[in-house]
């Protein structure tokens, strides 16, 4: 139809990668798109928003009458871009530089790691705050994410574990970084 109106956070990992798989779906290339980068007036520094799942009914309002609509820019929205984040096998993506590429599974490890203090702390302490730093440079990991790391982590022995960290549930489990 002629209104297709596409829409993306363009700092989002998902909302990028649903945004290929969707372009890797349809054979129009004609649709309009809405970027949503542009800058809410009620956000942070009038920041655009990281993902569309964060506004609220007046902020999506302003984003729909106030944020142009631009033709789909086919070097940055690729429709073979899929095939190829499918081809690389990897388990994590990030938006670098405005693009959605693969890195390897432990990219945030160095980020744990340095959250994590040598001394016996609650692992929901450093997995938030290793959410808010990669927050400031728009990187978004998710907890469930950043939970199997630190699982990965105390596996190889660069964490220690004060209980068994079974699940997200496992609210008193304390950790702590070794050397």
């Amino acid at each position: 139809d002629e209104d297709r109106l596409i829409w993306v956070a363009p700092n989002s990992a998902a909302e990028q990668a649903g945004l290929v798989w969707y372009l890797s779906q349809v054979d129009r290339a004609e649709s309009a798109m809405l970027i949503a980068d542009y800058p809410l007036s009620a956000n942070w520094e009038n920041q655009p928003p990281l993902g569309l799942g964060e506004l609220n009914e007046d902020l999506m309002a302003e984003l729909l009458d106030n944020c142009p609509r631009r033709q789909r820019d086919n070097l940055r929205f690729r429709r073979d871009r899929w095939r190829e984040l499918i081809a690389d096998d990897t388990v994590l993506r990030i938006v670098e530089d405005g693009s959605l590429v693969s890195v390897h599974e432990n990219h945030f490890d160095d980020l744990l790691l340095e959250h994590c203090p040598a001394v016996s702390t609650n692992w929901r302490r450093v997995v938030g705050s290793t959410m808010a730093k990669s927050f400031v440079s728009n990187k978004s990991p998710s907890d469930q994410f950043l939970f199997w790391r630190l699982r990965e982590l105390i596996g190889q022995g660069r964490i220690a574990c004060d209980g068994e960290l079974a699940s997200t549930r496992s609210s008193d489990v304390t950790i702590r970084r070794l050397t």
